[in-house]
C-alpha cells in the first residue's frame, strides 16, 4: 500500500504537468482568435467611416454644383450675350433680364433666356450676313469734372451712315436721373460699311446715380 500511494502521486503529477502546457497553448490560441477578429472588425468599422465620408463628400459637391444652376436675373444695365466663353458676342440682355442656369465653367454660366420676340423677325434659315450697328465695348469711368461713358460704335452692315444719334442715360436703381444725347458723322463725313467709331458721352454729375447705359436713338443712310 505504501509504494502504491507514491506510484500514485507520480501519475497523477505526469497528467498535470503534460496537460498544462496544452491547456496554456489553447488560452493563448483563443486569445490571438480573439485579438484578430477585433482588429477586423476594427478596420471593417474604419473602412465604413472613410467610405462614408467619402460618399458624403461626393454628395456635398454633387450639391454644390446644382445649387448653381435656377433662374437668376441680370444685375448690371446691359450684359452681352455669346456663342462661348470670351467668343463672338451675339445679342444683349438689358437689367433685370430672367435666365435659366444649367451649367457653369469658371466665371462663365450658359444660360436659357425666357423672352418674347417679334414673331416676323424670326426665321427657320440662318441669315448669311449680320446687318447690324451695334455699340460695343461700353465702360463708364469718373473724371475731375464730371462722368464720362465710353464705347464703340460698329457698322456692319454694307451701307455707309450719314447721322447717328445716341443717348446716353444715368440710373439710380430703375429709374433714369440723367441723359443725353451725341450726334455723330454727316454726309461728308459718314461711317463707312464695315468700320468702327469711338465715341465719349460726358456727362457733368458725378453723384446721384449707380448705373449708366448707351443705346441708338436713331440713324440715317447715306
Amino acid at each position: 500500500m505504501k509504494r502504491f500511494l507514491p506510484a500514485c502521486f507520480l501519475a497523477l503529477a505526469f497528467i498535470f504537468w503534460g496537460s498544462a502546457p496544452g491547456i496554456a497553448s489553447k488560452k493563448e490560441t483563443s486569445h490571438k482568435h480573439s485579438t484578430r477578429a477585433k482588429k477586423k472588425t476594427s478596420h471593417k468599422k474604419s473602412s465604413h467611416k472613410k467610405s462614408t465620408h467619402k460618399e458624403a463628400s461626393h454628395k456635398k459637391s454633387s450639391k454644390s454644383k446644382k445649387g448653381q444652376a435656377g433662374t437668376y436675373y441680370v444685375k448690371p444695365i446691359e450684359e452681352n450675350l455669346r456663342v462661348a466663353p470670351s467668343e463672338k458676342r451675339v445679342g444683349t440682355l438689358v437689367q433685370g433680364a430672367p435666365v435659366t442656369v444649367d451649367k457653369v465653367r469658371g466665371s462663365w454660366a450658359h444660360v436659357t433666356v425666357r423672352a418674347w420676340i417679334w414673331r416676323p423677325s424670326l426665321t427657320k434659315t440662318k441669315p448669311k450676313m449680320s446687318s447690324e450697328l451695334l455699340i460695343e465695348d461700353v465702360a463708364g469711368a469718373f473724371e475731375k469734372k464730371g462722368f464720362v461713358i465710353k464705347g464703340t460704335l460698329d457698322n456692319q452692315t454694307k451701307v455707309s451712315f450719314a447721322k447717328v444719334v445716341l443717348q446716353g442715360e444715368l440710373f439710380k436703381g430703375k429709374k433714369r436721373v440723367a441723359h443725353k444725347t451725341l450726334t455723330l458723322f454727316s454726309r461728308k463725313k459718314p461711317l463707312p460699311a464695315g468700320r468702327s467709331y469711338s465715341f465719349k458721352i460726358f456727362f457733368k454729375c458725378q453723384k446721384g446715380f449707380d448705373g449708366y447705359g448707351v443705346h441708338i436713338l436713331s440713324a440715317s443712310q447715306k
